[in-house]
């Protein structure tokens, strides 16, 4: 089953989204013994701020850049999958228990976009940001003959830098945990 099929009597959109996180998170616990915890980290930003960090604009091997508007309301679209993933981790958690959101995203802002008012954050460290693909959290767009060994699976996820960000927030949610 894929996140784009949708099963019988589901919603489409953010809100059948958040009712299938919230079935699958109380699957988890209900599987998991009483005193388990489930961890649940929110997806990362992928850019940096455009109008700080755009600079000279990288192109994705060759391909077409992302706009700085683009780049914004996909920052936007992710903090709005964040929130999607934290309420439903608080629904679940409220019939099941045991279960944590760890958010690493970057402060989160309101600003003015495509006529409204949204939600974004930027990561210094996300696409577009200064330095080279080493110093960034996230993967660009790979293409099948990408000459940094890559796949395609991997554009637009972490770096090895951007799981090791993500794991640091996560190492200190456990840390607070009395085992």
């Amino acid at each position: 089953m894929q996140l784009s099929e949708l099963q019988p009597g589901e919603k489409p959109g953010w809100d059948g989204l958040y009712n299938r996180l919230v079935k699958a998170y109380e699957a988890v616990r209900t599987a998991q013994p009483a005193t388990g915890h489930l961890y649940v980290l929110s997806y990362p930003v992928p850019f940096s701020n455009p109008d700080k960090d755009w600079g000279v604009a990288f192109s994705t091997l060759g391909c077409s850049t992302f706009s700085k508007s683009n780049a914004q309301l996909a920052n936007a679209m992710v903090v709005r999958l964040g929130d999607t993933i934290a309420r439903a981790v608080q629904k679940a958690n409220s019939e099941k228990g045991n279960i944590h959101f760890v958010d690493w995203r970057p402060p989160i802002v309101t600003q003015q976009l495509n006529g409204r008012r949204q939600r974004v954050a930027y990561d210094p460290k996300g696409l577009y940001s200064p330095g080279t693909l080493t110093n960034w959290n996230m993967n660009p767009v790979i293409l099948p003959f990408s000459p940094t060994g890559l796949s395609p699976q991997d554009s637009l996820h972490p770096t090895v830098r951007g799981y090791a960000a993500g794991s640091a927030v996560l190492l200190e949610q456990l840390s607070r945990h009395s085992w």
